[in-house]
């Protein structure tokens, strides 16, 4: 729907006691609201985690995640099913220093819709996630602007652009 939600992967490296991990879903209005038991199974077992990464792991428009457990517990992969909402990934390809492109800021306008995003991959303890960006634009089928802010400084901008599609975005030299 275009608001970030938050996973916590409760860990403590003082601790060994079992925690429940926990997601909370953006209410848009400043707030969140516990939604882990309303989750499924594999958030609402009691275990020792040490991180979580994130990244569209089926290619279905929306988030999973990977939750890496200690106490020889096997970690879990998530995988997000709920949603029929429309969505962009963007993958960028950075300049040879930064072929990922951590960094870029992307500025997404659709409709109403103003979202900021950044190319990063580290997120928590011990993980490291998808570096494309992947917005969530609930019920708007298309993108008006996405503006690029490139680690050198460099902008670009599209236009126009249909929803529920893959793009690749290559730094201009």
């Amino acid at each position: 729907n275009g608001h970030i939600d938050v996973n916590v992967a409760d860990f403590d490296p003082a601790t060994t006691y079992l925690q429940r991990n926990q997601l909370f879903r953006n209410r848009r209005d400043g707030t969140f609201a516990d939604v882990t038991s309303a989750s499924g199974p594999g958030l609402a077992a009691i275990k020792v985690s040490h991180g979580a990464a994130f990244a569209d792991y089926d290619n279905d428009g929306d988030m999973d995640i990977f939750v890496s457990d200690g106490n020889d517990e096997p970690s879990q992969l998530l995988r997000n099913d709920g949603g029929t909402h429309h969505w962009l990934c963007v993958r960028v390809i950075g300049a040879a220093h930064n072929l990922d492109g951590i960094g870029t800021r992307l500025t997404l306008e659709a409709g109403d819709l103003r979202l900021v995003r950044e190319v990063r991959t580290s997120y928590g303890y011990m993980s490291s996630s998808d570096p494309r960006v992947l917005f969530g634009l609930g019920d708007r089928e298309r993108v008006d602007r996405l503006h690029i802010r490139w680690p050198n400084g460099q902008l670009q901008r599209l236009e126009d652009m249909a929803a529920d599609q893959f793009i690749i975005l290559e730094q201009p030299p």
